[in-house]
């Protein structure tokens, strides 16, 4: 049985330590103490600010303006506001629009902890959405009046509802394709065609119908809009009908002609069936806004015979939309989020369009203008002049080599070099990466800042044959498409220098990972000398442009070393195949060691 405990009350103690010293006889000694006190409250924190291309914009009147298609950069700059450190798998940083967020670009002290006031930077990039949507309270477009059956062709007659305008004319199509203008009545039933080919309009000839010629009613408005329905009125034997949408350039007050090559370059057409009753036709269930509608009788099923009058238009005007999107971290128990937004703009002008951009292997006088290899030399095409794209010397490539480049937006630009090079703020960038420069200004005063976009080594570019020697960017997936100075060896791929390897990356700058695959076999196609080694690459379309170490003899095109020539696909990959043609050789002798075609 335990029948009794005795115990001491606990005081706060202390440590005492003696420090003694001895030397040839004689000593001294000193005492030290400590005593327990209150350890220090451990106050965690954390603190997300993110920008979206460079821009602090928290509210929507920040944002900044970005075009359909154009490059969008997040950035998620991640603060240690606390006394407490996190290691990297404590953080997660998420992004409500675009997931999890996972890029790294900078950590601060580099080790994978971050310590109270140490600060990382996460990084995302994207391709801006088309924001422009319909918006608005719907409006109608009565198409109504009093007219004879006939009268002159090609007029136009104009209509209102609200602050929206638009024209209507009259066109007419037969089988083999030749196009006229033609009447457009406008009736208590709405508006109809009357052609060449039917006399006065009598005898019901005067709607919209695909009786002998096809007739089509050109819609063109003063602004962007999104129609939703036409009404169809005083139908014949069937209402079927055509339509296509889309835009060009103030078509309200630059009337345009309809032919076959103006409906092909509408971004959208469709067919809407009907009845032979009056009816309303749900048109453009893709919501695409335009400045220019047709209407016609179906182009696509005549039997029974379509005949009808437009009487009514809804529609909606188009709202600019606005992007959001919020980046939140959480660690360890803590966390903290900060939204950004961008509107829709107008792309930025290219520069010099119909140009081509080339670096150099050797210094050269173009023009009378010095250009180096750390250079890209822009040359116009129309008047055959040379100018300064970039100059490396003015953000410390000086004596550097290009070996490949890329523009990927209006002021950024992927650089590969000859060389190991000691670039400000990323560290040695070898021979096998890829880094990319974000210009605040370009050409002779070129300014901006440098990052790492692709390390080749943890990707298996790793020996010397490997360095990159020619690089261009898929627009429509954002794979790299790589040449390289010699045979390379990756993951799942083996492949000599006259190929074109695919890298689908999964993750981009200091931790690459991603996926191998072969886009070109150059020996497929005849580019099998030893002089035939691809050291320069590029995109136009659906064209590869490719330059060589030395002279090419391929079918239907031959050149030296410092001509571009274009290979047109009809196959890619381990099969390739396809034809090649000739596409710049003006270069007279100055060999080139990176091409970017703008056109």
């Amino acid at each position: 049985k335990v029948k009794k405990l005795e115990f001491q009350q606990v005081e706060s103690g202390i440590y005492q330590n003696i420090g003694t010293v001895v030397a040839d006889g004689v000593n001294d000694s000193d005492p030290s103490h400590y005593v327990n006190g209150e350890p220090d409250p451990q106050n965690p924190g954390i603190e997300i600010e993110k920008s979206t291309n460079g821009v602090d914009a928290d509210a929507p009147e920040d944002a900044p303006e970005i075009a359909p298609g154009d490059t969008v950069t997040w950035t998620y700059k991640v603060t240690n506001t606390g006394n407490v450190s996190f290691a990297e798998n404590e953080i997660q940083v998420t992004d409500d629009q675009e997931g999890t967020i996972t890029n790294i670009i900078n950590k601060g002290d580099g080790d994978d902890t971050l310590a109270p006031d140490e600060m990382w930077t996460y990084q995302k990039t994207g391709t801006a959405q088309n924001l422009t949507g319909s918006g608005g309270q719907t409006q109608t477009f009565n198409l109504t009046g009093n007219s004879g059956l006939d009268g002159q062709d090609g007029n136009i007659r104009t209509f209102t509802a609200g602050d929206v305008s638009v024209k209507a004319s009259a066109f007419s199509r037969t089988n083999s394709g030749n196009w006229s203008e033609a009447f457009l009545g406008a009736f208590s039933s709405g508006l109809g065609v009357t052609d060449t080919s039917e006399g006065n309009g009598g005898n019901d000839r005067h709607k919209v119908d695909n009786v002998g010629r096809d007739n089509y009613i050109l819609f063109e408005f003063s602004e962007d809009v999104v129609i939703d329905r036409t009404f169809l009125d005083s139908v014949g034997a069937d209402s079927d009908i055509t339509y296509w949408v889309g835009s060009k350039t103030d078509a309200f007050n630059n009337h345009n002609t309809l032919d076959d090559g103006f409906l092909n370059s509408l971004e959208f057409t469709q067919d809407n069936n009907g009845e032979s009753s009056s009816r309303w036709a749900n048109i453009n269930n893709q919501q695409v806004a335009g400045n220019v509608l047709v209407i016609a009788a179906s182009t696509s099923d005549n039997t029974p015979d379509d005949r009808f009058k437009v009487k009514k238009l809804e529609f909606q005007q188009v709202e600019s939309g606005i992007y959001q999107n919020i980046g939140t971290v959480v660690a360890d128990g803590v966390n903290d989020s900060d939204p950004s937004h961008y509107v829709n703009g107008e792309p930025d002008p290219q520069p010099g369009q119909n140009s081509v951009l080339f670096s150099l292997k050797y210094n050269q006088t173009l023009d009378g203008i010095s250009f180096t290899p750390e250079d890209i030399v822009e040359y116009n095409v129309a008047d055959q002049s040379y100018s300064k794209f970039f100059d490396g010397s003015d953000v410390g490539l000086g004596g550097v080599k290009i070996n490949a480049f890329e523009v990927i937006g209006n002021n950024e630009i992927l650089l590969s070099f000859e060389d190991t090079k000691n670039i400000s703020g990323i560290g040695n960038v070898d021979d096998s990466d890829i880094v990319k420069f974000t210009a605040t200004s370009l050409g002779d005063n070129t300014d901006g800042s440098f990052e790492l976009y692709f390390d080749g080594s943890d990707v298996g570019l790793k020996k010397n044959g490997e360095d990159i020697d020619g690089l261009s960017v898929d627009p429509l997936t954002g794979d790299l498409l790589i040449s390289t100075q010699g045979n390379v060896n990756v993951s799942g791929v083996s492949r000599q220098d006259e190929d074109i390897l695919r890298f689908n990356p999964n993750n981009l700058g200091s931790n690459t990972s991603g996926s191998w695959s072969v886009e070109f076999d150059g020996s497929d196609v005849e580019l099998s000398d030893s002089s035939e080694n691809l050291d320069a690459i590029g995109i136009n379309g659906e064209q590869l442009l490719l330059s060589t170490t030395g002279n090419f003899n391929v079918p239907g095109v031959s050149g030296k070393n410092q001509d571009v020539f274009a290979f047109n696909p009809n196959n890619l990959g381990v099969s390739t195949s396809g034809t090649f043609e000739e596409l710049f050789t003006e270069l007279n002798g100055n060999d080139i060691s990176g091409v970017h075609f703008l056109g």
